[in-house]
C-alpha cells in the first residue's frame, strides 16, 4: 500500500489545479478521513525499515503541505489534518526515543530521522492557522485588547508560551496582528508613556523572535516603509524608538519566511563554531598571590570533566570591614562579541541539562579553556564586595583580573575542612560563612538546611548578583534585572474591570472567556527587563545574573556590560541601551522555551 501511495503522490503535479475530490479518487478512498488513516498506516509501516527512503518522506511532506493543507477548508477535514499531523509526530517521537541510549553520532538512521522530524515540525504552523480560521472565536480581539488596553507584556509572554500559534492571528480582513501592533505603535508614539513604549518594543521583538511567525514580504516591506515615513516628522526621542523597530524588522527580514527556521533547541544540534581571540593582560589587576578557591558539587572522575565558573576569596581590611571576592571566567577575553561562536551561544541562550538530552551553551573543550581550574593563570572578572560585620553592604568594585585558583574543592571536601581548624582553608571558609550568615539575616532570608560549603557557594553568587544590580540601579545605568513577582499574579482591579467590560461587549465562547481571565491566574516566571520590577524572592530588591557566563548568555552579556561601561569607563551607553533591551527579551523567551520542552522550572 505504501508503494502505491508513493506512486500516486509522485504522479501528482503539486502546481497543477486538482480538486480534493480528484485526490480522493486517485487514492480510491471515499472520504478525507479514510485518506488520512491510509497515510498514517503506511507511514508507520514504512518508517520502521532500516533503510529509509528520504525521497518518499520528502514527496509526502510537500504533498501534505502544498496539496492537502492548501486545499482543505471543511472543518471536519481540518480536524483530520490535525489528527494526521499529531500521528506522524508521535511516530517520529517513538522512533527517535530509543536513540537516547545509543551513540547517535555513529548512527546514520538517527540523523535521517531527526532531519525529517524537524522538517515535518513545520506543518504545525499551517495546521494551527487552519484550525484558528475554523474556530470562529475572538482570540484576535482578545490579544489585541491585551496589547492596546492592558499594556502588560507578562500576560502575552504567558499566552504565547502556552499557545505559540497565536503569534499568527489575523483579523477578518486577513490583516496580521503584528502589523496592527507596529502601526499602532508608530501612529500613537507621542501619546504613549515611557513604560508603554517599552511594552510595545518588547512585544514587537518577542514576536519577531518567534520561529513560528509568518508574514509576507509585502507586509514586512510595508512596515519598513511606514517606519521611514514616520522618521521624517518625528522628534529626536521618537527617532530612536522608530529606528529600533526598523532595525529589528530589517534584522529578521531574511529569515522570517524561510521554510525551516532554527529555534533555540534546533540550533543545539549544530556544532558550535570555534572562533577565538586573545586580548592583552596589561590592564588586568594581578591577584595571583591571593588565596582563591572554588566549591562545586563533584565527585571522583567527574572532577576531570567539571567546568569551574566561579571562585572565591576573602580579605579582612582590619578597619571593621571585610571584602568578599567572587571571580568568574572572563569569557569575553576569548570570545568576541557577535563572532560566530558568540552568535551560536546567543541563539542557544542557556545550557540544557535534562533527562535524555544534555547540551552546553559553549562547546565543552572551549569552555574548559575559560574554566577556573586550579593551578592555572586565568583571566577573570572580579567582584569585590565590601561589607561590615553586621552584614551591611558598603561598596562594590569590579576588576579585570588575572587569578590562580589554589583549590577546586568539592562540597564534601569543603565541609571536611570546615571542621579542621589546623587546615589553612578552615579560617577563610569559617570567616566567609560567618559574614554570609550576617548578610543573609540582613536581607531577612533563611539559611535552611544547606551544608556549610553549599551555603557559601550559593550565597556568594547571590551577594554578587544583588550588589551588582544595586550598583547599576544607583548609578542609573542600563542593566538586565532578574524580576520575579511571586507564585501568583496579583489581580489588578482596573484590569479586571476592563476585562469584564470587554467580555460584555463580545459574544465570547467558554474557551474565550477562559483565555481572557487566565491572565489573572497564572504561574509567574523569572523574566529579565531593563526596568527593576523587583524580585519577591529577595524582598523586592534588584538582582542580576553575573555568575554563569559559561552556561547562561545573559550572564556573559552582563559581564561585557560591566567591562565596557564600568571598568573601561567608555560609557558606550547608546550601544548597550538597544543591546541589553533585546537581550532581556530574547533570553526570557529562550529559557521559557527550554523549560517548556524539557520540563525545567
Amino acid at each position: 500500500m505504501m508503494q502505491d501511495i508513493f506512486d500516486i503522490i509522485k504522479g501528482i503535479n503539486i502546481k497543477e489545479e486538482i480538486t480534493l475530490h480528484e485526490i480522493l479518487a486517485r487514492f480510491s478512498v471515499n472520504s478525507f478521513k479514510e485518506l488520512v488513516e491510509e497515510i498514517i498506516k503506511g507511514f508507520d509501516d514504512y518508517i520502521k525499515k532500516d533503510n529509509i527512503n528520504q525521497e518518499f518522506f520528502n514527496e509526502l511532506y510537500y504533498f501534505i503541505l502544498l496539496v492537502l493543507i492548501k486545499k482543505t477548508d471543511d472543518k471536519d477535514d481540518v480536524i483530520s489534518l490535525n489528527v494526521l499531523y499529531k500521528a506522524l509526530r508521535d511516530i517520529f517521537k517513538r522512533e527517535l526515543k530509543d536513540y537516547n541510549k545509543k551513540i547517535k553520532e555513529k548512527d546514520q538512521r538517527y540523523f535521517v530521522l531527526y532531519s525529517l522530524n524537524n522538517k515535518y515540525k513545520g506543518m504545525e504552523i499551517y495546521i494551527d492557522e487552519k484550525l484558528m480560521k475554523q474556530s470562529g472565536d475572538n482570540r484576535f480581539e482578545i490579544l489585541w485588547f491585551m496589547i492596546k488596553d492592558l499594556n502588560n507584556p507578562d500576560y502575552l509572554f504567558r499566552i504565547w508560551e502556552l499557545h505559540p500559534e497565536y503569534v499568527n492571528l489575523r483579523d477578518a480582513k486577513n490583516k496580521h496582528l503584528f502589523c496592527y501592533i507596529c502601526e499602532y505603535f508608530l501612529a500613537n508614539m507621542d501619546d504613549l508613556r515611557e513604560e508603554e513604549i517599552k511594552f510595545f518594543k518588547r512585544v514587537i521583538v518577542m514576536m519577531l523572535e518567534s520561529d513560528r511567525l509568518l508574514l509576507t514580504n509585502n507586509e514586512l516591506l510595508s512596515l519598513l516603509k511606514s517606519c521611514e515615513d514616520y522618521k521624517k516628522s518625528s522628534s529626536t526621542d521618537n527617532l530612536m524608538h522608530i529606528a529600533f523597530i526598523s532595525n529589528e524588522i530589517d534584522r529578521h527580514y531574511e529569515v522570517i519566511n524561510k521554510d525551516s527556521r532554527l529555534n533555540c533547541v534546533d540550533y543545539c544540534f549544530r556544532d558550535c563554531p570555534l572562533v577565538f581571540v586573545k586580548r592583552s593582560n596589561k590592564t588586568r589587576i594581578d591577584l595571583r598571590s591571593d588565596f582563591v578557591f572554588s566549591i562545586d558539587s563533584m565527585r571522583g572522575k567527574n572532577m576531570q570533566n567539571r567546568l569551574f565558573d566561579d571562585a572565591f576569596s576573602y580579605r579582612d581590611n582590619h578597619n571593621g570591614t571585610y571584602t568578599l571576592f567572587m571571580h568568574i571566567p572572563d569569557v569575553d577575553y576569548y570570545i568576541k562579541k557577535d563572532s560566530p561562536t558568540d552568535l551560536y551561544m546567543r541563539s542557544i541562550g542557556e545550557s540544557v541539562y535534562a533527562k535524555g538530552y544534555q547540551k552546553p551553551m559553549l562547546d565543552f573543550e572551549a569552555a574548559k579553556m575559560c574554566s577556573l581550574k586550579q593551578g592555572e593563570d586565568k583571566p577573570a572578572i572580579t567582584f569585590a564586595i565590601t561589607v561590615d560585620k553586621n552584614g551591611s553592604l558598603i561598596d562594590v568594585d569590579f576588576y579585570k583580573s588575572i587569578i590562580r585558583v589554589n583549590y577546586n574543592l568539592s562540597i564534601t571536601m569543603a565541609d571536611v575542612f570546615m571542621i579542621h581548624p589546623s587546615d589553612e582553608r578552615f579560617k577563610v571558609l569559617k570567616s566567609m560563612r560567618e559574614l554570609l550568615i550576617a548578610i543573609c539575616k540582613k536581607r531577612k532570608a533563611t539559611i535552611g538546611k544547606r551544608s556549610a560549603s553549599t551555603f557559601i557557594m550559593d550565597e556568594m553568587n547571590i551577594v554578587a548578583d544583588l550588589a551588582t544590580a544595586s550598583y547599576f540601579e544607583s548609578e542609573g545605568i542600563i542593566f538586565p534585572y532578574k524580576n520575579f513577582a511571586g507564585v501568583r499574579s496579583p489581580k489588578s482591579a482596573s484590569d479586571v474591570l476592563k476585562c469584564d467590560e470587554f467580555a460584555k461587549l463580545h459574544e465570547l465562547s467558554p474557551d474565550d472567556l477562559t483565555l481572557l481571565y487566565s491572565i489573572f491566574d497564572i504561574n509567574n516566571r523569572v523574566y529579565y527587563d531593563t526596568v527593576n520590577h523587583g524580585n519577591t524572592e529577595f524582598n523586592g530588591r534588584a538582582i542580576g545574573n553575573v555568575g554563569n557566563p559559561l552556561r547562561q548568555y545573559i550572564s556573559l552579556e552582563t559581564n561585557r556590560l560591566i567591562k565596557d561601561v564600568v571598568i573601561s569607563g567608555e560609557k558606550n551607553i547608546d550601544f548597550w541601551l538597544e543591546r541589553i533591551e533585546r537581550d532581556c527579551i530574547e533570553y526570557t523567551e529562550t529559557s521559557a522555551k527550554i523549560r517548556q520542552l524539557y520540563g525545567r522550572k
